[in-house]
């Protein structure tokens, strides 16, 4: 897993349906020139919500962040989960809510029978960077304060996310680890992005979902100063003092441009002798972890491999 990166396998079938779907979308071919909130109403409309699997607690809080408050949703599957797994949606800084992924948290929760704890961060262009570091960095304060009260004993907390998500999430813990405010035991970070937006990597090949158009328009909605574009907090490969990530499992997926810049930063992180378990899943495109209903084999096995290493990390 060095150097330049290009997909050497076949593109999974349900994969390509998927992004032939979103090619002729027009919805999806016009988020580029519309207004965000116009693509954040629409994805939710189209979101069912399940209620399932069915959880031993579930509850919203409101927590306090500069400016006002975000939503957190917590599930517990049980009355003693293994660790609380706090997590960042993904959505290119600028879309995504709790409520998509209520189906994924419930997921992730029965699977691994940890507690999880969903953050509603705040979203560009109406809340540009550097807030929702800001805002993850807040909730997370807020659950390792609270351990105890939510999981009924003193468990480990795990900062994961996917896409954008993922970046919120190594962020937040490398700034959390380096002021000791609050151990994170872990990260699970899905595709995270990890560099600037005019890295050569994201134009090595043209992914079939989700390319460099749809990527620099949220990464410039997010942060428009390009001479920003390579602050830590935005492009964590470039950041400093990765020695202070705790073990970290980053998953890619092969057909994906974000795959070369996931990886690296994962050897980044591995060189400052941070304990990194990469997996690339062969055929998958960007965001099939969260799209269980489309890839239950691909998706449940990225389950299984968050569980097996939030296991792997043992109790604090």
């Amino acid at each position: 897993m060095s150097g330049d990166f290009l997909p050497s396998g076949p593109l999974d079938p349900v994969a390509a349906q998927i992004a032939a779907f979103f090619a002729a979308d027009p919805g999806w071919q016009e988020m580029t020139s519309r207004p965000a909130a116009e693509t954040r109403a629409a994805i939710r409309a189209a979101t069912p919500v399940t209620g399932l699997p069915a959880m031993e607690h579930v509850e919203d809080f409101r927590i306090p962040v500069a400016g006002g408050d975000i939503g957190l949703r917590f599930y517990r599957p049980k009355p003693e989960p293994a660790a609380i797994i706090v997590w960042a949606h993904g959505g290119g800084f600028a879309l995504g809510s709790i409520d998509e992924i209520d189906n994924f948290a419930r997921a992730l929760a029965s699977e691994s029978g940890c507690a999880v704890a969903s953050i509603e961060y705040r979203l560009a262009p109406e809340y540009p960077f550097p807030t929702a570091v800001n805002d993850v960095l807040d909730a997370a304060n807020w659950v390792c304060d609270r351990v105890i009260a939510l999981a009924g004993r003193a468990v480990p907390v795990i900062l994961g996310g996917d896409s954008a998500g993922a970046n919120l999430a190594t962020v937040v813990t490398r700034k959390l680890h380096a002021t000791k405010t609050c151990a994170i035991a872990g990260n699970v970070l899905a595709y995270p992005s990890t560099d600037s937006p005019d890295t050569p990597s994201l134009r090595r090949f043209a992914a079939p979902f989700l390319g460099l158009r749809e990527i620099e328009f949220f990464l410039n909605l997010y942060l428009p100063d390009a001479a920003l574009h390579r602050h830590p907090d935005f492009a964590p490969l470039h950041a400093p003092n990765l020695d202070l990530l705790p073990p970290t499992l980053i998953l890619t997926a092969e057909h994906d441009v974000l795959t070369e810049q996931s990886e690296a930063y994962g050897r980044a992180l591995a060189a400052q002798g941070v304990d990194v378990s990469i997996i690339r899943h062969p055929g998958m495109i960007h965001g099939f972890v969260t799209m269980d209903a489309f890839f239950p084999g691909a998706a449940g096995l990225a389950m299984s491999q968050i569980s097996q290493f939030i296991e792997g990390l043992g109790n604090p």
